[in-house]
């Protein structure tokens, strides 16, 4: 129930904030080879601080993530031969629900937020500071 709340009222929210992270990761860096001092070490702290941001939400995602199919398994794997009827209708209840709609958190239906969706927003970041680094140089 928490996950279809999450995906129902704050996947907006989530996909804008993943949105943010990568522009703001992409800005630290190229601020990091541009400024001198202690400004470069701000910017590297703040990227740095804003990547375990980042990957706290990815850590999460992929603990649900992990966890429903692991739940999955568990299912699949139940002692249900000699159990009662309504225990049979139960469990593959809960089997067609698990298979067909595992836990996600679904930011606007696009991504699901797990360590890939992470380093996916990373290769984003660097990819933008690149083109910035390249545009800066000519």
């Amino acid at each position: 129930m928490a996950v279809k709340l999450v995906n129902e009222n704050g996947s907006a929210m989530l996909y804008v904030y993943q949105q943010m992270v990568c522009f703001e990761l992409c800005i630290h860096m190229f601020l990091y080879l541009k400024n001198e001092g202690v400004e470069r070490y701000q910017n590297l702290i703040t990227a740095l601080v804003v990547l375990l941001l980042i990957f706290n939400i990815g850590i999460f995602g992929q603990g649900l993530v992990d966890e429903s199919d692991k739940l999955t398994r568990e299912l699949s794997q139940c002692s249900w031969i000699d159990k009662p009827t309504w225990f049979k209708k139960s469990l593959r209840l809960m089997m067609m629900t698990a298979i067909h709609k595992p836990l996600q958190i679904k930011p606007v239906g696009l991504f699901v937020i797990n360590m890939q969706n992470v380093s996916r927003i990373i290769q984003a970041a660097y990819s933008y500071f690149n083109v910035m680094r390249t545009v800066k140089d000519k």
